[in-house]
Order: structure tokens, then sequence, then C-alpha cells
């Protein structure tokens, strides 16, 4: 039997809303579909696997960055 501490998890971010504002949350699970399940029993929404930091120093490259990431690794 597997002990559930020795399985490794990954991170996934999660958003609210709360006092009119959007909030970021990351959360761990040990895959999409544990995230999912948890996310929902925290009433949070989804967003997906956490994969990188992109600085803000890079300016307007950040979202080109994260773009082409997104196009080129798609989720399983």
């Amino acid at each position: 039997m597997i002990d559930p501490l020795d399985k490794p998890t990954k991170k996934f971010t999660c958003q609210y809303y709360h006092d009119g504002v959007w909030w970021d949350q990351t959360i761990d699970a040990y895959d999409f579909d544990d995230a999912e399940i948890r996310a929902r029993k925290l009433s949070m929404q989804l967003d997906g696997e956490y994969i990188m930091t992109v600085s803000g120093r890079v300016g307007w490259l950040a979202p080109v960055i994260c773009r082409i990431r997104n196009f080129f690794i798609k989720q399983k």
C-alpha cells in the first residue's frame, strides 16, 4: 500500500472572488482530477497546473512567454 505522505504532489493555481476582487491561490494535489475536487470543496475556480514563474521585470514579454509555453506543451 502506498503511503499518502510519500506520493508526490504538484502545484495548481486557483482563484476566488471576495470583496469585489479576484484572489489567486495555489493548492497542492496529486493530479488534475484531485485538484478539481479540492478546488470545488474550497469553492474556488481551478485555473490549471502551476508550471513556472515569469519575472515582472520582463514586462510585456511575460504573457508572450506564457502563451508560447502553453502552445507547445499541451495538458494531458
